[in-house]
């Protein structure tokens, strides 16, 4: 991307620059991209346009560089903005030069509703980036097999990764979903894209129950396993009025919580 810059003592040159990805920390995430905005410091025209209520486009060539509004030299175009609201007059004299041989002037009809001069920065075209997409092939059923078994292994990482951040506070419970969530993304997914992104939707699905299922909390197998260790390492059952007490309380969280992602799941499908 070619870029108008200015260096440490004032001049200005055109160079070119190259996007890369970057990490995010913050943001948790790889993002690749740019940020345009509108250069108010300067005063170069990119083009000139027909403006609202059939406002004439002015003569100015593309590149060239305002130099004074009404006669009052200007650098950049928050003095144009001054210049021109300070006018009384509805016509007002634009000069610019392109190079040393190419220079000019035109009229600029004003219309004046009070004393407000808005500038705001508007896109022209957005940029049609398309979705990253990668296609990953084993070169055999050996290589299918080690290659479902990573996925795999990534999926729970995930998993893991994600309770962790929901533990810290990094990732509120509303990002959940239930049944009902479930059913709602697996309808969409089959409608708009292939199926093997379904497919791929089922192995994160079962990734996560699994980790859930070994949570070591009651009811869920992970927790029974707690009690066969303390069990072990005790050399006896732990006293069953214990037992049913934790049983009880992981009990009561665990449908509350069910109970919550599934409002919110009604919240997000039917209502959002």
């Amino acid at each position: 991307m070619k870029v108008l810059r200015q260096g440490p003592d004032g001049t200005e040159k055109v160079i070119t620059t190259t996007v890369v990805p970057r990490w995010s920390k913050d943001a948790d995430k790889v993002m690749i991209g740019v940020s345009i905005e509108l250069d108010l410091e300067h005063a170069v025209v990119a083009d000139t346009v027909v403006g609202e209520d059939s406002l004439e486009k002015l003569a100015i060539p593309r590149g060239a560089v305002i130099t004074a509004v009404d006669s009052v030299r200007v650098s950049n175009f928050y003095d144009i903005a001054r210049e021109i609201g300070r006018s009384t007059s509805e016509r007002v004299s634009i000069e610019y030069r392109l190079d040393e041989q190419i220079a000019g002037d035109v009229m600029l009809n004003v219309e004046r509703p009070g004393d407000l001069a808005v500038v705001k920065t508007t896109y022209a075209e957005l940029v049609p980036f398309k979705p990253l997409q990668r296609l990953y092939k084993a070169d055999g059923p050996i290589g299918a097999i080690v290659m479902g078994y990573n996925k795999t292994i990534m999926y729970i990482v995930r998993a893991y990764v994600t309770l962790q951040r929901f533990v810290g506070g990094g990732i509120s419970a509303k990002n959940f979903m239930g049944p009902i969530g479930i059913i709602d993304i697996s309808y969409k997914t089959l409608k708009y894209y292939p199926l093997i992104d379904y497919i791929y939707l089922l192995g994160l699905i079962s990734a996560f129950i699994a980790v859930f299922n070994f949570l070591p909390i009651l009811p869920f197998d992970g927790g029974h396993i707690v009690f066969l260790l303390v069990e072990k390492i005790k050399g006896s059952p732990v006293n069953e009025r214990i037992q049913g007490a934790i049983a009880y309380a992981g009990l009561v969280l665990v449908v509350g919580f069910a109970l919550y992602v599934t409002f919110n799941d009604i919240v997000r499908s039917f209502f959002s």
